[in-house]
């Protein structure tokens, strides 16, 4: 039986005390404060449900094509002021029959 077995050779190291390091290395700044209550904003996104204060139903007196929407949804509008406007091409033809 035959055996072989290798060994590691130890390199002989030196430490260096820490000591001789402080003079080296600069220290380190440190700032300090107090802490004090304040009002922060933040953006949270969430789900819900969001309902209008108030709702107004549109009547319309007439049938017709819707030719133009001049709101977007959820915009706030006036009393009196115009949301849409009906193409009147069938209320003219209809206004034209009845003369003839």
């Amino acid at each position: 039986m035959v055996l072989c077995a290798c060994s590691e050779a130890k390199q002989d190291s030196q430490e260096i005390p820490s000591e001789t390091f402080r003079n080296e290395v600069s220290a380190t700044e440190i700032r300090v404060a107090t802490s004090e209550p304040k009002s922060f904003d933040y953006l949270i996104n969430g789900t819900g449900k969001l309902e209008a204060l108030s709702e107004v139903k549109a009547l319309v007196e007439r049938e017709g094509y819707l030719d133009k929407v001049q709101v977007l949804e959820g915009q706030l509008v006036q009393k009196g002021q115009i949301i849409a406007t009906l193409n009147f091409r069938e209320a003219e033809f209809e206004l034209e029959n009845e003369i003839v």
